[in-house]
């Protein structure tokens, strides 16, 4: 993934197109960042939020060793029963991973934000 950086002119930029009454979406498919880089760059309260927000998020999924192990043997069972025994399911999974790849490839991180835009 390569990283890029939101300079001070962009961000200029950014809070132009607010005050012209564009959505964060908007200003996002114009500049060619994510909606939520806008966000960021624009919003003290909305970078406070989003943290908070991680941080219940990431309290509330924490598991005991033990459920992990059980949820992770459950997973692991229900894709070896459909790798098995779906037809054409095997195929989709892989289609599925060289795509993920793809996107992954394309994708270009802000470097401050950690959100991104797609390359050309």
């Amino acid at each position: 993934m390569k990283a890029f950086t939101v300079t001070q002119i962009m961000k200029d930029r950014f809070a132009e197109l607010r005050a012209q009454g564009f959505t964060f979406r908007q200003i996002g498919k114009e500049m060619n960042v994510s909606s939520t880089c806008v966000q960021y760059h624009l919003k003290e309260p909305y970078r406070d939020r989003m943290k908070a927000a991680t941080k219940a998020y990431a309290e509330k999924a924490r598991y005991s060793p033990t459920e992990r192990k059980k949820r992770r043997d459950y997973m692991r069972g229900y894709m070896k029963r459909r790798y098995h025994e779906e037809p054409g399911f095997r195929e989709r999974m892989r289609e599925a991973n060289r795509k993920s790849a793809r996107k992954k490839r394309e994708k270009a991180l802000c470097s401050e934000c950690q959100t991104g835009f797609t390359v050309g």
